[in-house]
């Protein structure tokens, strides 16, 4: 037997610019409701039981951009001006 404490996912939270907007998004893919919301955040708890989402506004949230580099999408190694490292 090991003494290790067993750790659970419960929720993942995701920054964005409005949780209300997000949890409809998500909500209406999902099919879940929100479980308890606040004016900048809202959970919502997956009714099967698994890991739920959160979503928390953020005052000066900018949304990230993709790609970071015009004509670099897609799973392609080793095209030339796409590394990893923005080279």
């Amino acid at each position: 037997m090991s003494d290790m404490p067993t750790v659970a996912l419960g929720t993942v939270c995701i920054d964005c610019s409005d949780a209300h907007e997000m949890a409809r998004f998500y909500g209406g893919l999902l099919g879940w409701e929100p479980t308890f919301s606040e004016p900048d955040w809202v959970l919502m708890r997956d009714p099967a039981g698994g890991v739920g989402l959160s979503f928390q506004a953020e005052p000066d949230y900018e949304p990230p951009t993709w790609p970071e580099k015009p004509g670099c999408a897609g799973l392609r190694r080793g095209r030339p001006g796409c590394s990893r490292r923005g080279s």
